[in-house]
């Protein structure tokens, strides 16, 4: 009996357990389930929150500033953040902070607040939404939610162009240059070259080209693009594209056919590489907005040329003629590629070094260039004429058949050092410009001295004294003609040019995306052309008599008329070559014009933190 009961209370026992170990498991589950919905919802209440205030600092940032410019934070912003976070919050407990102030990339501590409510420095406005989800598990410290961002009106954004008059394409100077910079040949006509001259491309269309996208995307892809080498095929094919995008069509066939003809004399320019930083400058802290602007499609071509010219290391013969001269052959080799565009945000240079590379800076050059010129003494008949004036008197034989003309060409260089943004819709932007220094040396090079003028690490040379001519009597050498050497330094200059608008008179510094010819200035420049023209009109000749008495008599009334026929056979010849290859090259700097566009606010903002 006893032992029944034993077995009885021993069952018991083992089912009153069970039950305990079952109850433990399931309230452990239930904690455990209880805990994870409090974390999803956690997760949840932080990720509504998270969005409302980005959503919150964007609704008030696009609010911030008034279409005259003003600002207004208690009116303005604060409400159309408010609202935004009301609507996306709906009822649930949370509180809102909204704060205007000044943001800057630069500054340790990146947001300020501000003092004032109408403060014109405020760009920016910082959201906070706090609050406390509801729990499911009891007994646990209730934990209050914060979520931050700040939001930036859509900073200002400067544009700067470079670029020259092109007039000149009518002398087809342009036309052959431009094939033999890549070390081709191709022929295309005047009016095709005009056509692209007078075209325009969006800038946004050419980089979504080279991205090979159909839609705007993020600044930093943008900026990672301009960090990569592209082909000129590449480039090319772009420029076309944004061209047909641009209904610019008639361009776009000859951009197309250019290409065409460089490929069948077997220039690949699948193969010819260019920095695509070296054309176009984007500033770090530019925009996507910023980017809607335009370009001149043929400055973006020669841009592209002379870059790909200058980073393959191509010295190209370039056949500039003129009618009925023979006899001067040129060469030339790009030292640094134009950039005829740069695009960036004013606000963020600085102001103490608003040009130095190493800072934010929107900054446009022109380019580069070193050039030699060789004129055939010989086949530009300065023999000739010399023996028609002299014979049968005195014999003329020639001793140097070569003279040499090298240039290097600076170029010309702008950048954005200040800005103005009104409340009036006043505009100003501040630029300063300058014309590099110039040289050019006349008379005779040696082989070393030609080699080191496309050198990208040797000194520019300094030419030597020519011997042209030798002056014989009865066979017996009595006089001999030497050209002295000339170096011809065109010095640098700089200007300080401020393009203004407002709300009345917009054209002066016109919106982004917008062309106009009032927004172009000229460069304040010595003509580089003109200085030549006077050193070649003006060449010092030196007439050494070796026998004096009355044959020295004799010669030295002759002399006049051997230097003005000297000058007078050369300068007619030099003279044309040389301003067609500078202008060709954009390289004329009176001719060089600056241009510049500024939006101040762009609607909408963007997020910054």
């Amino acid at each position: 009996m006893r032992d029944r009961s034993l077995k009885r209370w021993s069952a018991r026992r083992r089912q009153q357990g069970s039950i305990l170990i079952f109850a433990v498991l399931a309230i452990s589950i239930g904690v455990i389930l209880l805990s994870v919905a409090d974390i999803g919802m956690l997760y949840w209440y932080k990720r509504d929150f998270q969005k409302a205030a980005d959503l919150a600092a964007l609704a008030g940032a696009s609010k911030l500033v008034n279409d005259d410019g003003s600002r207004s934070c208690d009116n303005n912003a604060k409400p159309a953040a408010t609202t935004n976070a009301s609507q996306n919050l709906g009822s649930r407990s949370y509180t809102l902070t909204v704060t205007c102030g000044v943001w800057s990339p630069s500054a340790s501590q990146r947001f300020t607040a501000s003092a004032s409510d109408t403060d014109i420095d405020q760009n920016a406005v910082q959201a906070q939404v706090s609050g406390t989800p509801p729990r499911f598990l009891p007994y646990v410290p209730i934990t209050t939610i914060t979520a931050h961002a700040t939001a930036m009106v859509n900073a200002p954004q400067a544009q700067l162009k470079i670029r020259t008059t092109t007039a000149t394409l009518d002398d087809g100077a342009v036309n052959a240059l431009l094939s033999a910079l890549l070390g081709g040949n191709a022929s295309l006509s005047v009016l095709g070259w005009q056509g692209v001259a007078d075209a325009d491309i969006n800038l946004l269309d050419f980089l979504n080209g080279l991205l090979g996208v159909n839609a705007n995307v993020d600044i930093g892809s943008y900026q990672s693009l301009l960090d990569t080498t592209v082909s000129v095929g590449q480039i090319l094919d772009a420029e076309i594209t944004a061209l047909n995008n641009a209904s610019q069509t008639t361009a776009a066939a000859t951009v197309g056919l250019f290409e065409q003809q460089l490929g069948a004399v077997g220039v690949d320019v699948g193969t010819l590489d260019v920095p695509l930083g070296d054309l176009l400058e984007l500033q770090t802290g530019a925009q996507t907005a910023g980017l809607n602007a335009v370009v001149n499609a043929f400055d973006l071509l020669n841009a592209v040329v002379q870059a790909a010219n200058g980073a393959n290391a191509i010295s190209a013969d370039v056949p500039i003629s003129i009618p009925g001269v023979a006899g001067v052959t040129i060469r030339a080799s790009v030292v640094e590629p134009p950039q005829p565009s740069a695009i960036g945000n004013p606000a963020l240079i600085d102001p103490t070094y608003p040009g130095d590379a190493s800072t934010p800076r929107i900054y446009v050059r022109t380019g580069q260039v070193r050039a030699l010129v060789a004129t055939d003494l010989q086949v530009i008949g300065l023999v000739n004429g010399l023996t028609n004036i002299l014979y049968p008197l005195v014999g003329v034989q020639l001793l140097n058949d070569q003279l040499d003309v090298a240039l290097q060409v600076g170029g010309a260089q702008a950048y954005v050092t200040g800005y103005s943004c009104g409340t009036d819709g006043y505009k100003e932007l501040d630029v300063h410009a300058t014309t590099s220094l110039a040289q050019a040396t006349i008379g005779e090079l040696t082989t070393t001295q030609e080699n080191d003028v496309f050198s990208s690490t040797a000194d520019f040379p300094s030419a030597g004294p020519l011997n042209i001519l030798k002056l014989t009597l009865l066979g017996i050498t009595v006089a001999e003609v030497q050209l002295q050497a000339s170096d011809v330094p065109v010095a640098a200059t700089s200007s300080d040019l401020t393009y203004t608008a407002t709300t009345d008179s917009p054209n002066g510094l016109p919106e982004i995306g917008t062309e106009t010819d009032q927004m172009y200035r000229e460069l304040s420049s010595q003509d580089i052309v003109a200085s030549l023209a006077d050193t070649i009109g003006s060449l010092r000749l030196n007439v050494v008599v070796l026998n004096s008495g009355l044959l020295g008599a004799i010669l030295n009334g002759l002399l006049s008329s051997v230097a003005a026929l000297v000058q007078s056979v050369l300068a007619p010849i030099l003279d044309p070559v040389l301003n067609g290859l500078l202008t060709a090259l954009g390289l004329n700097l009176d001719d060089a014009e600056v241009g510049a566009a500024l939006s101040c606010n762009g609607t909408g903002a963007v997020l910054v933190n």
